[in-house]
């Protein structure tokens, strides 16, 4: 019985039959040799993907109407102050994934001038799935008692991933002013 010996040659491999002998086939001189790689012109690399998150905030707020209380003439009149009422209110914010991956959990700041100097609030941000939402609750409870006079003319900053644990596709999307009043 002859054994038949088929080759094939395809993309710089050779694929031997069930029929064929172990011995290594003999290439003629001017052939491609066994370990060659053959990268044909015509292949273009593959593009490269961009699989990141992006997170925007969709609005910024406080939860209620009644959160800032009425001072007294005086004191928005002489140091242009407002008092903002803890046990009625939170800042509330809505961020949404707009990228190609999901985000990591991360903080949520919030920054405002205040007749104390600068306060800076964080409240926790889960992971976000892409196309999605949620809320972040930032309590406005702070045991400076100063903190809670707001300058009225100075906004409300809200950023967010403000510790940068999310690798996102536009990092310049992730902070929105609020003036109120």
């Amino acid at each position: 019985m002859s054994c038949k010996r088929n080759m094939i040659l395809a993309a710089g491999l050779i694929m031997l039959n069930a029929n064929s002998y172990a011995e290594p086939p003999r290439i003629p001189s001017g052939a491609i040799k066994f370990n060659q790689q053959i990268s044909p012109a015509f292949v273009k690399p593959a593009p490269r993907l961009n699989f990141q998150a992006d997170l925007v905030i969709l609005s910024a707020g406080f939860s209620n109407e009644f959160c800032s209380n009425a001072c007294s003439d005086q004191l928005k009149n002489e140091l242009g102050v407002e008092r903002i009422s803890p046990e009625k209110c939170s800042w509330q914010v809505t961020v949404k994934n707009i990228g190609r991956a999901n985000s990591h959990t991360g903080k949520v700041e919030l920054s405002y001038d205040s007749l104390g100097g600068a306060v800076r609030l964080t409240g926790n941000m889960p992971a976000i799935r892409v196309g999605h939402s949620t809320m972040v609750v930032i309590s406005l409870n702070s045991s400076r008692k100063q903190n809670l006079y707001r300058k009225l003319n100075a906004p409300f900053k809200t950023k967010v991933d403000s510790t940068n644990t999310t690798v996102e596709s536009d990092e310049g999307n992730n902070m929105q002013s609020v003036r109120m009043r």
